[in-house]
């Protein structure tokens, strides 16, 4: 990524970005402006290379299939982004912000997520990535019965006050034992006076 912020990264800091990192392609996604009727389209180097001609054709089909709507093309022409990228390069438009039909399907869930959906698929279609049953969120597991290492000495002064009775450090707490707890705290606290 070039950003993970809304800041405005020079066209040239972007490509000189992708060029140092050695990256294997560069997708440079937009929202089109000044389109007339609008729709989506796709914009590779007038000169491409066959890389970049397979993953615009990779990824055009892929977002068109998920997106659908007005087809403007597949398109060439000398742009920054797809002339000065030494991988394979792709400009994406979008839609158009200033249609107002785009603009509403924009500020649609349903829409964003087709869109990404379809940068995903035409991407790995391209790099030749297939899903596998591997491919599910890691869940780091934890002992149940090891308190963390922020939790240790918290743990053993609860513990040893009679709050907990020490087992389970990491489980998730029911409602019934946090009733549990709150009962020996209120008990904890009138035994103080």
């Amino acid at each position: 990524m070039s950003r993970s912020t809304d800041v405005f990264l020079e066209l040239k800091e972007r490509t000189n970005k992708a060029n140092a990192a050695g990256a294997d392609i560069l997708v440079s996604i937009h929202c089109n402006a000044g389109g007339g009727k609008g729709g989506f389209v796709t914009f590779r180097y007038t000169l491409a290379s066959q890389g970049s001609i397979k993953l615009q054709e990779a990824l055009h089909k892929a977002i068109m299939s998920k997106l659908g709507g007005t087809d403007r093309g597949q398109k060439a022409k000398d742009l920054h982004m797809v002339r000065e990228s030494n991988m394979p390069a792709v400009l994406i438009g979008n839609l158009f912000v200033d249609v107002v039909a785009d603009a509403d399907r924009l500020k649609q869930a349903a829409v964003l997520d087709a869109i990404i959906e379809g940068h995903v698929q035409g991407i790995s279609a391209y790099l030749g990535l297939t899903k596998t049953k591997a491919d599910k969120p890691v869940i780091q597991e934890r002992d149940i019965k090891v308190p963390s290492k922020l939790a240790e000495t918290t743990w053993k002064e609860v513990t040893e006050k009679g709050f907990f009775d020490g087992t389970r450090p990491g489980a998730a707490v029911t409602r019934e034992e946090l009733g549990t707890v709150v009962g020996r705290l209120l008990k904890y606290f009138d035994q103080r006076g």
